[in-house]
C-alpha cells in the first residue's frame, strides 16, 4: 500500500505501514528547521479531528501511550507535538488519515496485528487451492474451507 500523506499549516503527516510520521518545518534563525516524530500506530489510543471552517482552521490530534495528553481546542493543538493544524482546503487528506488510523486501531483491537482488518478471502482461497494442488489437503477439505470462506463475504 502506498503511504498516505496530508499536508497542513504546521506539519505533514505520513502513514506508512505500521508508522505515523509528523514532519515539522518551522522558521528559525537560519531559515527553516526540520523535525520528525515517528509514532508506532499500535501506540495510538485515540484520534481527534476538528473540522476546519470558513473562518477557523481545523486540527488532527493523536493520543499516544506515554505522552502527556493535551486537551482543548485549536490554541492547545498548536502547542501539541501530536497535532497538526490544517485549512479547509486541506481537510480531505486529514479525514483519510484519521480513517486509516482508526481502521488500524480497530483491527489491532480485534486481534489482527497486520492492521489490514478482514483477511483477503480470495487470497486465502488461492492459498488453500495451492495446498490442494500439492496434495497436502484433499479436494473435499478444499471445498469445505472454500465454502466457509465464501460465507464470510
Amino acid at each position: 500500500m502506498a503511504p498516505l500523506v496530508a499536508k497542513g499549516n504546521n506539519g505533514v503527516i505520513t502513514v506508512d505501514g505500521d508508522w505515523l510520521t509528523i514532519e515539522r518545518r518551522t522558521p528559525g534563525r537560519a531559515g527553516y528547521s526540520m523535525g520528525f516524530r515517528r509514532i508506532p500506530l499500535a501506540s495510538i489510543t485515540a484520534v481527534q479531528l476538528r473540522h476546519a471552517g470558513v473562518f477557523a482552521n481545523g486540527f488532527i490530534r493523536f493520543s499516544v501511550q506515554g505522552s502527556p495528553q493535551i486537551g482543548g481546542g485549536l490554541q492547545n493543538a498548536m502547542r501539541d507535538e501530536n497535532a497538526v493544524i490544517f485549512r479547509r482546503r486541506q481537510a480531505r487528506g486529514f479525514s483519510i488519515i484519521r480513517a486509516a488510523v482508526e481502521h488500524y486501531m480497530a483491527a489491532l483491537h480485534a486481534g489482527d496485528r497486520s492492521g489490514t482488518g478482514e483477511p483477503d478471502i480470495p487470497e486465502q482461497i488461492k492459498k488453500i487451492g495451492e495446498l490442494r494442488d500439492q496434495k497436502l489437503i484433499t479436494e473435499e477439505e478444499f471445498e469445505a474451507k472454500k465454502a466457509q470462506l465464501l460465507e464470510r463475504l
